[in-house]
């Protein structure tokens, strides 16, 4: 069977698994008596039901249904991501490249990360996973993976080469040294790369993996950040380009986006209106995390009217909530963003801004014809990503906006003013 033949099969595989039905709800009917003996005839007193513990547990299944907050677990929660996960599959498993993954924040990179290293582990590949932070050294980002390498507890040539390494401060081509004498498929993921400072630092990992490529060596590196190119991530000698794939994780398609909504949906013990959840997908502008966000608020407001069906009242019970929640935290985008909107001519306006933005860049050259006052006035909240192109510094903040600006006045109430 072809590589290709292969991923196509697993993902039909996939489709059918998602469309298995999900466990229900706990009861919420009222039914007839039960006809157990009484105590009697001997039988015990059956024991009434606790509603609060009930409530409690459809919460958590539906917490548990839409896990808005955490990364997919496996392969059957991802979704609207076939080309990227055939792209990075292909790049890692088959062609042996160093791959980076990039994209806005709740775009799901670690997600296809974690589907990634499922795959990778069933033909026998080793994937090694770190998050980094901003004030890090090269050596610092490299040294948990040493005691981690297949083979590196023996005395082993890797082994060997990289007890060397452990105590000191090392240079790309030191730890090339040790990292050729692997002898298993290995991926190092490097997640969380943006929050790098040192633009050094990111010149030695790309002159590692260059390094690794000409010492045509069996272990590769991936990096995952928070980036509109894999030039802001990684930054190296232009020869590195044939050694390196580069994997865009941008919006999802609407229809992927309603599929996932009802698959969330089912696995909560909900229901939900094709209609209704194309609403709640609207509102998410090609994100799953603002999907999956918006839907288990809907769903909890759904589940305190006592219903087990989604309507279109509980989609903007949904919005209001989470436009809370993110106010509470982003207090200082959103006071930008109520200020802008309380002029009736820049919603518009603003709304252009937030729908292009969720494409990832605000291109001012071919972007929608925005009057440059109101750009100015939201730039505090924007970070130019190179000449011309602009992002928003909370990357999870277009999606709000659009919330606030579609609904004009309404917005106020959404937070309680």
């Amino acid at each position: 069977m072809g590589f290709l033949t292969w991923i196509s099969d697993l993902f039909g595989k996939l489709a059918d698994s998602g469309r298995q039905s999900p466990p229900l709800l706990i009861d919420r009917t009222v039914t007839a008596p039960s006809r157990a003996p009484s105590p009697a005839q001997g039988g015990a007193t059956p024991r009434p039901r606790d509603p609060a513990v009930e409530a409690r547990i459809v919460q958590q299944r539906i917490h548990r249904g839409f896990a808005a907050a955490l990364p997919v677990e496996d392969r059957f929660g991802l979704s609207g991501r076939t080309m990227e996960i055939d792209r990075l599959v292909r790049a890692m498993l088959s062609e042996r490249k160093h791959v980076v993954v990039y994209g806005a924040r709740g775009s799901g990179k670690t997600s296809l990360i974690r589907v990634f290293g499922e795959l990778a582990d069933e033909v026998g590949q080793v994937v090694l996973y770190e998050s980094i932070s901003g004030a890090i050294d090269f050596s610092d980002i490299f040294r948990p993976f040493l005691s981690a390498l297949p083979g590196a507890d023996r005395d082993t040539p890797v082994g060997r080469a990289v007890a060397g390494l452990r105590d000191r401060t090392f240079t790309a081509r030191d730890l090339a040294g040790a990292l050729v004498e692997v002898r298993t498929a290995t991926v190092l993921v490097i997640d969380e790369f943006d929050r790098v400072e040192d633009a050094r630092v990111k010149e030695e990992v790309a002159a590692l993996m260059k390094l690794l490529s000409d010492m045509h060596a069996r272990l590769t590196i991936c990096v995952v950040g928070i980036a509109t190119s894999v030039t802001d991530l990684v930054a190296g000698h232009p020869s590195l380009r044939r050694h390196m794939a580069g994997v865009a994780v941008g919006p999802i398609a609407q229809d992927e986006l309603v599929t996932l909504i009802e698959n969330c949906t089912r696995k909560s013990g909900l229901t939900i209106e094709p209609d209704v959840a194309a609403l709640l997908a609207q509102g998410a502008y090609g994100s799953p995390y603002h999907a999956r966000l918006f839907g288990l608020n809907a769903a909890l407001a759904a589940n305190r009217r006592g219903s087990n069906r989604i309507e279109p009242g509980d989609v903007d019970a949904g919005f209001a909530t989470a436009l809370t929640d993110w106010a509470e935290v982003s207090g200082q985008a959103y006071g930008l963003f109520n200020h802008l909107l309380r002029d009736p001519a820049a919603r518009a306006p603003l709304l252009q801004i937030a729908e292009a933005a969720t494409l990832t860049v605000v291109d001012g050259g071919t972007g929608p014809v925005v009057p440059q006052p109101v750009v100015d006035a939201l730039s505090p909240a924007l970070q130019q990503a190179a000449p011309g192109r602009y992002v928003f510094q909370d990357s999870l903040a277009p999606q709000f906006l659009a919330i606030m600006a579609a609904n004009g006045a309404r917005a106020n109430r959404f937070v309680g003013q």
